[in-house]
């Protein structure tokens, strides 16, 4: 994003105060980079270590279906994440109904179709017809 940002700012002939602006902003976050990771090593390195002690019958077919650590862009997750996929409502079973003044509350447990997530920061590899994230929802 800071390539492209300067070289529009190199090539428009009229150089936008919006570019200067996000090119300062991308410069602050670079300059907090290096930190940010020093910090998380520790987290990442647990996580990693949580995986490699995961016990066979914890994650059923986890090891089979993970690109960690085959993939090095993978990140590593414990609990492993998954993606939810298309739910079967017709043979869902009611756990628990509760009814308050404003509200009632009803917890159902449906059989639904998943997978391991296999995310790599912007892409998850799991799904690769699914294109850039962008917030909570793939476009």
């Amino acid at each position: 994003m800071k390539i492209s940002t300067l070289q529009q700012v190199k090539n428009s002939s009229t150089v936008i105060d919006f570019h200067k602006t996000r090119l300062a902003n991308l410069d602050t976050i670079l300059s907090h980079k290096e930190a940010l990771e020093a910090k998380f090593a520790t987290w990442i390195e647990e996580e990693k270590q949580k995986l490699e002690a995961m016990k066979e019958d914890e994650f059923v077919g986890y090891k089979d279906h993970c690109l960690y650590p085959a993939e090095k862009e993978v990140m590593p997750s414990y609990p492993p994440a998954y993606i939810v996929g298309p739910c079967d409502n017709e043979n869902g079973r009611t756990i628990l109904v509760e009814d308050q003044e404003l509200a009632t509350v009803t917890l159902e447990e449906v059989n639904c179709q998943y997978m391991y997530s296999n995310p790599t920061g912007l892409f998850n590899l799991s799904v690769p017809d699914k294109k850039i994230r962008n917030s909570a929802n793939y476009q």
